[in-house]
């Protein structure tokens, strides 16, 4: 590993590009943990630190691949956007639904084909939760409503039903 990424590092050096170990992460994708400690790994002069996590375009993945760091990123920021619909029920409830399918739901679902089908069924459940909640400020639905009512009431679809839409868009670009 450190020969390839010091080639790397002269490759760059030699193309006038500017490396950036200190901006570098390393991680080791195992289901076991690993034994002993791991050895430093160097670009150039530079130690690349070793981590259990990292966010790599928008979606956090760690070293099992459970995908729990990045839903429980997820649920924090839909959380904070659903927020943002409560604050603003003053708006038509057209300009909400836009709202939530134009910005909130895309910056949710981003990469769901990769993560959607993770272990943790309770974490995609309270996505699933938080996707009901907002439905029902945006159409004024009491709280005891059950979810299914809530869903068919506002004809929108379960984050489960867009996972496997996702799915199937991309296994048809796959297969062009």
């Amino acid at each position: 590993m450190n020969k390839a990424l010091n080639e790397l590092y002269d490759c760059c050096l030699i193309n006038r590009l500017t490396p950036h170990p200190e901006k570098s992460e390393a991680m080791l994708i195992s289901k076991t943990r690993a034994i002993g400690p791991l050895a430093p790994i160097q670009m150039g002069t530079d130690t690349i630190k070793w981590v259990n996590k990292s966010r790599l375009l928008g979606t956090t993945v760690d070293e099992k691949l459970t995908w729990a760091p990045h839903m429980l990123d997820l649920k924090r920021g839909f959380a904070r956007k659903r927020d943002l619909i409560k604050r603003s029920r003053f708006l038509p409830k057209e300009v909400l639904i836009n709202f939530y399918f134009k910005v909130i739901l895309p910056s949710i679902t981003y990469g769901l084909v990769l993560w959607g089908k993770c272990s943790n069924v309770y974490l995609f459940d309270s996505l699933e939760r938080l996707h009901c909640r907002a439905a029902r400020i945006i159409f004024n639905l009491p709280k005891d409503m059950r979810s299914s009512d809530v869903l068919e009431h506002a004809n929108w679809h379960p984050l489960s039903y867009c996972y496997k839409l996702a799915l199937l868009r991309w296994l048809d670009r796959v297969f062009e």
